[in-house]
């Protein structure tokens, strides 16, 4: 793949599908598909200075950690993986009481890198089929 990212090791065509759907949105050229879809195609991350700043935000890293230990029991393969995704995700918002926007943007954070992009359930899906979406949500507790 052009721009030095690799399709090497993704789940499936449909995977390969499933992005560029969820990239094509926010494509004006074809050229910023690379930088919009790398945190999907490249397993390291890097965090944006506004991203780690909401990451370090009160009770966030236990909120993030919850998500990891709850997403580590959803299988990827399940059908309508996204509805599980949130429904955890809301639920998880509950247990730890903290508001459900806050958890989402600090998950897009520690998913994504940074807190602006494609949307944010499609984004967990794919990172959860792929197999990294647990180990980002883990590392959370290392940028404190």
């Amino acid at each position: 793949m052009a721009a030095g990212l690799s399709t090497q090791g993704v789940p499936s065509t449909q995977w390969l599908e499933a992005l560029a759907s969820l990239i094509a949105e926010g494509l004006t050229l074809l050229t910023e598909a690379a930088p919009i879809s790398r945190y999907l195609l490249e397993k390291d991350l890097a965090y944006t200075s506004d991203a780690i700043a909401q990451l370090r935000q009160p009770n966030v890293v236990e909120s993030i950690s919850a998500v990891a230990v709850a997403a580590a029991d959803i299988d990827p393969d399940t059908i309508d993986l996204e509805t599980v995704l949130k429904t955890m995700v809301g639920t998880v918002a509950k247990e730890q009481g903290v508001k459900k926007g806050l958890l989402m943007k600090s998950l897009r954070a520690a998913l994504t890198g940074a807190l602006r992009g494609p949307d944010l359930m499609t984004s967990f899906v794919l990172l959860h089929q792929r197999g990294w979406a647990i180990a980002r949500l883990e590392a959370v507790s290392l940028l404190q």
